[in-house]
């Protein structure tokens, strides 16, 4: 272990002594801005951004990997080599999918320069994604062996366009579900009430719409009878 200290410690001192010597100091690739935020429309379920950056080292800086935490960015890139007073810029394609509110989204992008230092640097992407149908709230729960009684969703439909709730289904026969219709087209309440709370349950309800938008047509939330 000692050895391999002493190895990677004379490699840093010459890489150091290097840069002295020659006055190539190098670091990362400056960004312009490393916070994007966009606004998705409703049919959009992708989202490109972009970053420019340059190099502002009197050495070549190389792109050499991006790494994201979710699977949400789709595509980033390119990797390259970027010479003294280069510029470009880091293009992302991020998914947005049938998730309304507020999205962020991360990037971190690897860069190697000439000296052989790592560096990285993290890109955010901030996006907001219209609510075409609100579901509120997202689980209705009731205590075991405690009193039953009615709890309610509550859907309106904020958009200029009127969007019906057609149905709605639960995977548990135990939960019994009424829709009632508050205004056409714009506010519903899914009435939900069990039947029996002496066993621990938890079931998936579909609320169905007419939206023609197919990603928002259906929506799914959770009952649960639990300690």
């Amino acid at each position: 272990m000692s050895g391999l200290f002493n190895r990677l410690l004379s490699r840093a001192a010459w890489l150091f002594g290097y840069a002295l010597v020659t006055g190539a100091l190098g670091g990362p690739l400056k960004f312009d801005v490393t916070l994007r935020e966009a606004d998705a429309t409703p049919e959009q379920d992708r989202v490109p951004v972009s970053f420019p950056y340059h190099n502002p080292h009197d050495i070549a800086v190389e792109i050499v990997e991006f790494r994201s935490t979710c699977g949400a960015c789709l595509t980033a890139g390119p990797k390259q080599k970027v010479d003294p007073g280069g510029k470009s810029a880091v293009d992302a394609l991020f998914l947005v999918g049938a998730v309304g509110g507020k999205l962020e989204k991360k990037l971190t992008v690897v860069m190697r320069d000439a000296n052989g230092a790592f560096h990285e640097q993290d890109l955010t992407v901030r996006v907001t994604v219209p609510e075409v149908v609100q579901v509120r709230p997202k689980k209705l729960e009731w205590a075991l062996g405690g009193e039953g009684g009615e709890q309610v969703f509550d859907v309106k439909i904020p958009g200029d366009d009127p969007i019906h709730v057609t149905a709605a289904r639960c995977t548990r026969p135990a939960f019994a579900v009424i829709v009632d219709e508050v205004e056409k087209g714009r506010h519903y309440r899914v009435r939900v009430t069990p039947s029996k709370l002496d066993v621990p349950q938890l079931g998936l309800l579909k609320i169905e719409t007419d939206c023609p938008i197919e990603k928002y047509k259906n929506h799914i939330v959770f009952v649960a009878v639990r300690e």
